[in-house]
């Protein structure tokens, strides 16, 4: 990883934080995944819009998106349970509808949710892939698989079309984030 894909995560982190400040409950609860996500696009985009707007003017921040459907993917779409290869992402940060600017990917999983995860990673590989293709949107520089504990969360990466760099789990001491190591 970079140190863009690091100054990245701890974006994502500071978001994290917000929330297990402010809407705890959410997590404790196992309330619906798109409930967490509203809440991290929330404080995501308080934090952190004027960064992007002065950084990357064209870049929109997104939740629940999909680009393109199942189209211009250079990695084809994979299928989920039910045989559709649509993929809609919990959390995008990117330029819409452009192979250029597609900065960060974010799926969400709660602890004990996690049955289908591995339809996470298989998007996360899809849209990360790198091809030199004009058609091919997708592109993201970085994709993470965020799973959230009740006191902790474990992030998975992707880059390059494939899970990059080791897992990092996080435990939460009432106040901020800190590392444990696998």
């Amino acid at each position: 990883m970079n140190i863009d894909d690091e100054s990245m995560i701890v974006k994502v982190l500071c978001a994290l934080r917000e929330i297990y400040s402010n809407d705890y409950f959410l997590v404790e609860e196992k309330c619906h995944e798109l409930s967490i996500v509203g809440a991290f696009y929330r404080y995501f985009r308080n934090e952190y819009d004027d960064y992007f707007k002065s950084n990357y003017p064209d870049v929109s921040v997104d939740m629940e998106y999909s680009k393109m459907g199942e189209e211009l993917c250079a990695k084809p779409a994979p299928s989920n349970k039910g045989g559709k290869q649509h993929m809609r992402i919990d959390f995008v940060v990117h330029k819409r509808k452009s192979q250029g600017q597609n900065l960060l990917a974010i799926e969400f999983k709660l602890e004990g949710r996690t049955k289908e995860i591995n339809w996470d990673y298989e998007k996360l590989k899809a849209i990360t892939v790198k091809v030199d293709d004009e058609k091919q949107v997708r592109k993201y520089e970085l994709g993470i698989s965020i799973t959230l504990k009740k006191n902790g969360l474990v992030m998975k990466f992707f880059k390059y079309g494939d899970a990059c760099g080791k897992e990092r789990e996080y435990t939460w001491d009432g106040e901020d984030w800190k590392e444990k190591n696998i």
